[in-house]
C-alpha cells in the first residue's frame, strides 16, 4: 500500500487540491493553444500527418468539429488570443459554458459569471438568436405600446416590459414600494435574489434587451442585443424611480398592473399554486428571461385542428373527407336517348353565350342606359406607380430578403422561410409591372 502524503494543515491541503482542480477544468485551453501550433508550425513534418485535424483524429480520437471548437476557445478567451491561460475574467467557466459563449456576443460575455449554470447561459444563447430571426425592417414595421413609447429612457421602457410579461415580479416590487415602503437595498434585493440576476425582455419596435444586476455593484447593465453601440449603464437608484413610473397607489397590485398595462389580468397569471410536498429548497434561477419564440407565436396563432368523435374515442371510426374541389367527382347522368352513360362535366355544361363578333372577337357588353362605370371615377382606382418607384419598392424589398437570411449559414427555420417566399412573390410582381408597361408615363 503506498504510503499517504501527510499535510502541515487544511489550508495546504486544500491550496494542492485547488490547484489540480484548476489544472483539469482548464486544460481545454491548454489543448487549443498546442492544437495551434500544430495547425501554425511544421511541428507535424516528421510526423507523417497532413494536418492538425488528421493528427487529433487518428492519435486522440478527437474530430475535425472538435478541434475547431478547442482552437475557437483559446482565440476568444486566452491570454492575448493565443496563450496556454484564459484571461482572468473567464477562468472558473469551463469547457461546456465557455462552448457556448463563443457565440454570444463581447458584451454579454462580460456581465457573466462563473456561477451561472450552463443551462443559465444557453438561455441567455437562445434569447440573442431569436433576436436574430427578426430584420431591422420587421422590427420598424411592429405595433408599439403608446404609454411605453412616452417613457424617458430605455431603463424605464424595459422595467415596463418586465412588469407587463412577468406581474408575478411586478407584485413583488409593488408590494415592496408601495404597501411596505422600502427603499434602497431593501427594495432592490427583490430583483437579486442570487447576488446576481440578467433579465432579457423584448420591446416592440425596438427589440431585445438585457439587464443586469448585482449585489456587491451598483452599477446595472442594459444591453442592446441588437445594436451594442447602445449598451446603457445605470444605477440600482434608477430602476427604483423606473418602477415607480409604472406603479400606482391603488387598492391591491393586481389594481395598479390593470390600471398601468389597460387590460385584465390573466386569471392563471395571479393564481398561486398549490403547496406540494415538501423537498428540498430549489434555487431561483439568476436568469429570467420573458421573450417568446418566433415559432411558438406563429403556431399560437394557427386555427385549432377541428376535433372528430374518432379523436376523443379511436374505437369510433372515422369521417368521411368532406367535400371539396379536390375529390368531387363528376356526376354521372343517364342519357336517355342514347341509353349511354354521359359525365357531366364542365365541357357538358351550357355556358352562357358571350357577345362575339364576325372576326371571333369578343364585344363589350352593352350598357345599361343610366348604368355607372369604375371607368368613369379614376378617384377610386388604385394610383398607378412610377417607373423609379416601382424601381425603389423592389429595392426595398431585396433588401428585406438579405437581412431576412444574412445571419442563417446552412438552413432557415421553416417560419422564416414562408416569409422570404413571400417578399419574392412580391419582388416579382413588382417588376412585372414594369414589364407590362403599367408605370405612370407622365410622372416617368
Amino acid at each position: 500500500m503506498n504510503e499517504v502524503i501527510e499535510y502541515r494543515n487544511y489550508a495546504e491541503y486544500k491550496q494542492e487540491l485547488d490547484t489540480e482542480l484548476k489544472k483539469t477544468a482548464e486544460g481545454f485551453v491548454r489543448i487549443g493553444y498546442l492544437l495551434k501550433v500544430a495547425r501554425d508550425t511544421r511541428i507535424l513534418a516528421e510526423s507523417g500527418y497532413q494536418n492538425v485535424v488528421e493528427f487529433a483524429k487518428a492519435e486522440y480520437g478527437i474530430d475535425k468539429t472538435q478541434v475547431s471548437r478547442f482552437m475557437n476557445i483559446n482565440d476568444k478567451f486566452s491570454e492575448g488570443g493565443y496563450a496556454p491561460e484564459l484571461k482572468a475574467e473567464y477562468q472558473g467557466f469551463g469547457y461546456a459554458k465557455l462552448s457556448i459563449m463563443l457565440s454570444l456576443p463581447d458584451e454579454v460575455n462580460e456581465v457573466l459569471t462563473p456561477d451561472l449554470s450552463k443551462s443559465e447561459i444557453q438561455q441567455l444563447k437562445e434569447d440573442v438568436d431569436e433576436e436574430k430571426k427578426t430584420t431591422d425592417i420587421e422590427v420598424m414595421l411592429e405595433e408599439k405600446d403608446s404609454v411605453q413609447q412616452s417613457l424617458d429612457t430605455n431603463l424605464e421602457k424595459t422595467m415596463y416590459q418586465l412588469g407587463k410579461d412577468a406581474p408575478e415580479i411586478y407584485k413583488k416590487l409593488w408590494i415592496s414600494a408601495v404597501k411596505n415602503g422600502e427603499t434602497g437595498k431593501h427594495f432592490i434585493e427583490n430583483l437579486i435574489p442570487n447576488e446576481q440576476a440578467v433579465y432579457t425582455v423584448r420591446i416592440p419596435g425596438v427589440g431585445a434587451h438585457m439587464l443586469a444586476i448585482t449585489e456587491n455593484s451598483d452599477e446595472v447593465k442594459l444591453l442592446n442585443l441588437r445594436d451594442a453601440s447602445r449598451n446603457e449603464m445605470y444605477s440600482k437608484e434608477d430602476i427604483e424611480n423606473a418602477f415607480g413610473k409604472i406603479s400606482h397607489v391603488a387598492g391591491t397590485w393586481r389594481e395598479s398592473w390593470e390600471k398601468e398595462y389597460g387590460e385584465k389580468l390573466p386569471e392563471e397569471k395571479g393564481k398561486v399554486a398549490p403547496v406540494q410536498p415538501k423537498s428540498a429548497p430549489r434555487k431561483e434561477s439568476k436568469v429570467i428571461s420573458t421573450i417568446k419564440k418566433k415559432d411558438d407565436v406563429q403556431q399560437a396563432a394557427e386555427p385549432p385542428k377541428e376535433q372528430t368523435l374518432h379523436d376523443v374515442d379511436p374505437k369510433i371510426p372515422k369521417p368521411d373527407p368532406k367535400n371539396t374541389e379536390e375529390n368531387v367527382t363528376d356526376p354521372v347522368i343517364n342519357d336517355s336517348e342514347t341509353n349511354k352513360n354521359v359525365v357531366n362535366s364542365q365541357e357538358n355544361v351550357s355556358k352562357p353565350e358571350e357577345n362575339v363578333s364576325e372576326q371571333g372577337e369578343n364585344v363589350p357588353e352593352e350598357q345599361i342606359p343610366g348604368q355607372d362605370d369604375i371607368m368613369n371615377h379614376p378617384e377610386y382606382l388604385p394610383e398607378k406607380k412610377t417607373d423609379k418607384q416601382i424601381i425603389e419598392d423592389a429595392k426595398r424589398t431585396v433588401e428585406a430578403i438579405r437581412l431576412t437570411i444574412n445571419d442563417w449559414e446552412y438552413t432557415i427555420p421553416q417560419g422564416m422561410l414562408a416569409a422570404i417566399l413571400d417578399r419574392v412573390e412580391y419582388l416579382k410582381e413588382t417588376l412585372q409591372e414594369l414589364v407590362k408597361g403599367d408605370a405612370n408615363e407622365d410622372d416617368v
